[in-house]
């Protein structure tokens, strides 16, 4: 008998391969549909591997899929479809290729020239100002906010990792645009999701305003390596960069021992976020070796991140941004308003064909050996340096 889940596993792994992703949807949604799935389901996991781009082309291949899957359905486990659970891998050939290299351990290969955090500073699509003074310390603090927040989004900014205080209306829980016109004194710690302003209950009962049922926007998730060697944290950033794996929206310097970066999930609500991270786990959390795993204790909504520009009060460090994406969250607002980032929109700088790109030589030191499969083999950008809902 054929196990549709192994199989859907197997197509979802091919249809995440870069120069795959035309071909590989004809047995993504075969086996999605064999699986019990519908096209948002496939959808939803194409999403966790990483390809965000082929929504269209899933949701018309699961029609005919459908189809086929009912005239073939004798020949799946029972006699018809097996129902899709969102769970660990039990294919055994794969099992061994997951032993054999984890998927940090290949994004690591794959970034293996950039082990420094100037060189990877040195892939950010905009040019990240120099921590050099106070000045250039709040450029980097707002440079970062404003791409995790829109103006009207209220914001919770702790003073450090042993900030107990409570989130609290117009002192540490206030609006983007009022954090904006401080002039410095920012917290070491800004969670990344934005919160309603109303007050609720955490998990205990206690009244709240910065817990789980405050948030107003599933938006995003902390990805940290703690045990991780900076080095090779380096490495691993680079090659999730070149490969495109999710919508990357920051990467920090904590000031200690390692880099946080910030992923656009967009999840509708508590429940899809959820589900995400399950996808996370399964991808970035399944190292044999624990320093080679996601801290799977920072995948919660209410997760802070460290804040660039300012300085840890515990090592002296400045947190230290390292790499932002192309455009601030509020994109009505970015357009020609932009002060902290000199380039252009690269939805316009990289329009044109590669042999006429004024930014072809970034563009290949940004994607390496992968920039045939970003610009399609020379012929013109799939959207490099920009990523879908940063």
């Amino acid at each position: 008998m054929i196990d549709p889940r192994a199989k859907f596993e197997e197509a979802l792994d091919a249809f995440a391969t870069p120069g795959n992703r035309w071909g590989g949807t004809s047995a993504l949604t075969y086996w999605g549909a064999a699986c019990g799935m519908d096209a948002e389901a496939v959808i939803d996991a194409a999403h966790g591997a990483g390809v965000r781009s082929r929504d269209a082309d899933i949701r018309r291949g699961m029609v005919t899929a459908t189809a086929r899957v009912a005239a073939n359905a004798a020949r799946f486990t029972g006699g018809g479809v097996v129902r899709w659970q969102n769970q660990s891998r039990t294919n055994p050939k794969q099992k061994q290729q997951t032993d054999r290299m984890s998927r940090v351990k290949q994004l690591i290969e794959d970034g293996r020239d950039i082990d420094t955090m100037e060189a990877l500073r040195g892939l950010s699509p905009v040019q990240i100002p120099p921590a050099t003074d106070a000045r250039a310390y709040l450029r980097q603090t707002k440079s970062m906010l404003v791409r995790l927040f829109a103006d009207g989004d209220i914001v919770n900014i702790r003073t450090g990792k042993a900030d107990r205080t409570p989130a609290t209306p117009r002192a540490n829980l206030r609006t983007l645009a009022d954090w904006m016109r401080q002039t410095g004194g920012h917290g070491e710690i800004v969670r990344p999701n934005p919160f309603t302003g109303k007050q609720g209950n955490t998990a205990d009962g206690k009244p709240s305003f910065g817990a789980k049922d405050c948030i107003a926007d599933y938006r995003h998730m902390v990805f940290e390596f703690d045990e991780m060697p900076l080095t090779d944290q380096c490495r691993f950033w680079a090659g999730f960069i070149r490969r495109g794996a999710l919508p990357l929206v920051t990467l920090t310097y904590s000031g200690g021992k390692s880099i946080h970066g910030v992923i656009h999930v967009n999840a509708s609500d508590a429940e899809k976020w959820a589900k995400y991270r399950t996808l996370i786990i399964e991808r970035y959390a399944a190292d044999s070796d624990r320093a080679y795993r996601l801290d799977i204790q920072a995948l919660n909504p209410l997760t802070g991140c460290r804040l660039a520009g300012v300085r840890r009060s515990d090592t002296g460090k400045v947190q230290e941004l390292l790499w932002a994406c192309a455009e601030w969250h509020d994109k009505a607002k970015f357009k020609g308003l932009n002060p902290l980032t000199p380039p252009p929109n690269p939805n316009e700088q990289f329009a044109a064909q590669c042999d006429s790109c004024t930014a072809i030589a970034t563009c290949k030191r940004t994607f390496g050996r992968f920039w045939s499969d970003k610009s399609s083999s020379g012929n013109g950008c799939n959207h490099p340096l920009h990523y879908e809902g940063c």
